[in-house]
């Protein structure tokens, strides 16, 4: 029985990496046989050093490589795969055997010119293994692919497994059979259907950044701030008793002590008064140590507010170097590792970046002046608009970097810039990264097929903003 909680199957992508291919299995492991598809099999054991284990695997290739290209490309970018070695809640394996023994004794079946096909393998002991048969995508132009050997099982009950020299079987919705005359003649249409002749080719421009600025001279910023808020307290006195005087008395007194001990001089009572200091000396310490920790924790981002203003963004460059008109193109990418996409930024750094505002200095202050409640001219000046609102463009952090664009269309021999007013700046955390790595997808209306490849970006030092941040704590005071 399947599991309600079971992780998706994720179709999204094949499984043609280990870590890919660990997930499927998991998934698998968590569902039931309603999980086969007409891109997916799994078998629980097969003994792949016979004949009939060969012929099972044989035909699954056959069917997997004779769908057609639309409904192939629904699911694991048009891959069938075929999983070996997995049952409902529990992934036993299957004895650990030779890849290339696995195609000697597959091959006379499909042929070295058949179906391209690989096995990835998930170990799950020292000796056992699940396996994934990776068929390769159908495409247009491709013949119907045919059996070229004979067998039938000895085995009453492994019948359905026979297969005859010239035969022409399709992987159905959870099962491998013989093509009809109707899917005979649309596999005989796909290999007159010619394929356009697509080059892709998927760039960053510029460099990621690494980091340069040690954050720690900035939290001794924060904590020297907090030692001189602290040291404005005055030192607590032992009670005194003194003689009773009126209510009227004590409070100018009072006052008058308050205010000499603050060293404030006494407010000119035509200009304004002094008004005492009212905090508990307990709520004040709490808000400076309050203040203190906020500073700290927002000493990061303020780091990389500086980065996104100081390092030159990426820019992603698609090029089509064929002659093939590409309509509604949409272009996926996926940066690895510890990195991280900012935002470019373009204004000055100003006092709202960091720290927070500190909390007023212990002592007396001022009584506001009337005229300051008195309205005036406005002083709003409006922000600057971000700059990520296009509704075509996307880009999302997570342990990497994932981007999507709609570019629309690209012409014949037409090279552009993905969104060039949306650029990222790309952060390298990880300190012994030597460069970042990356994957491209890209579709097109009309190919019904997903077009990949791989990238590279290399890494600098991020530029040296110790000067800016100097000024900035200077023009702080």
């Amino acid at each position: 029985m399947a599991d309600k909680d079971a992780p998706p199957i994720d179709t999204t992508r094949p499984p043609t990496g280990e870590l890919a291919a660990r997930r499927l299995v998991e998934a698998l492991v968590r569902t039931d046989d309603r999980a086969e598809r007409h891109y997916l099999e799994v078998k629980s054991d097969i003994d792949l050093t016979r004949t009939l284990g060969a012929a099972k695997v044989a035909k699954f290739i056959l069917g997997a490589a004779n769908r057609s290209v639309e409904l192939a490309n629904r699911a694991f970018g048009g891959y069938g795969v075929m999983v070996i070695g997995v049952a409902p809640g529990v992934a036993p394996g299957i004895p650990a055997i030779e890849i290339g023994e696995i195609e000697e004794r597959v091959r006379p079946f499909v042929t070295a010119s058949g179906p391209g096909w690989d096995v990835v393998r998930v170990p799950v002991s020292s000796d056992r293994d699940v396996l994934l048969v990776l068929v390769d995508p159908p495409v247009a132009g491709q013949d119907p692919f045919l059996c070229w050997r004979d067998f039938s099982p000895s085995e009453k009950s492994e019948q359905k497994y026979s297969l005859r020299n010239g035969g022409l079987y399709i992987r159905a919705e959870g099962s491998t059979r013989p093509a009809t005359a109707e899917e005979i003649a649309a596999l005989i249409q796909r290999g007159k259907t010619s394929h356009p002749s697509v080059d892709i080719e998927v760039t960053l421009v510029g460099t990621a950044v690494r980091p340069a600025v040690d954050p720690g001279f900035l939290g001794a910023h924060v904590t020297k701030v907090a030692a001189a808020l602290l040291r404005k307290l005055p030192d607590e006195e032992p009670p005194v008793e003194r003689p009773v005087h009126s209510l009227t008395e004590l409070a100018a007194v009072s006052s008058l002590r308050e205010a000499l001990r603050s060293n404030v001089p006494l407010m000119n009572p035509l200009v304004g008064r002094a008004i005492p200091e009212d905090r508990a000396r307990e709520d004040y310490v709490a808000s400076v140590r309050a203040w203190e920790v906020k500073a700290q924790d927002a000493i990061s981002n303020f780091l990389d507010a500086l980065l996104a203003r100081a390092a030159e963004p990426v820019i992603v460059r698609v090029a089509n170097r064929a002659d093939t008109f590409l309509e509604d193109v949409e272009l996926s990418i996926h940066l690895e590792g510890d990195v991280e996409g900012l935002e470019p930024r373009e204004a000055a750094i100003s006092r709202s970046d960091w720290p927070p505002r500190p909390p007023r200095a212990w002592g007396p202050r001022p009584e506001p002046s009337p005229w300051a409640t008195m309205p005036g001219p406005s002083m709003y000046v409006p922000s600057l608009p971000s700059a990520y609102t296009p509704p075509d463009f996307s880009w999302s952090n997570g342990g990497s970097i994932n981007g999507t664009w709609s570019i629309g269309d690209l012409r014949p021999r037409e090279e552009v810039e993905a969104f060039p007013d949306e650029t990222f700046v790309v952060v390298v955390r990880d300190p012994g990264m030597a460069t970042v790595r990356g994957t491209w997808t890209l579709t097109s209306r009309g190919h019904h097929r997903v077009y990949e490849g791989e990238m590279t970006l290399a890494i600098d030092e991020a530029p040296d903003v110790s000067e800016v941040i100097e000024t900035h704590l200077d023009n702080l005071g």
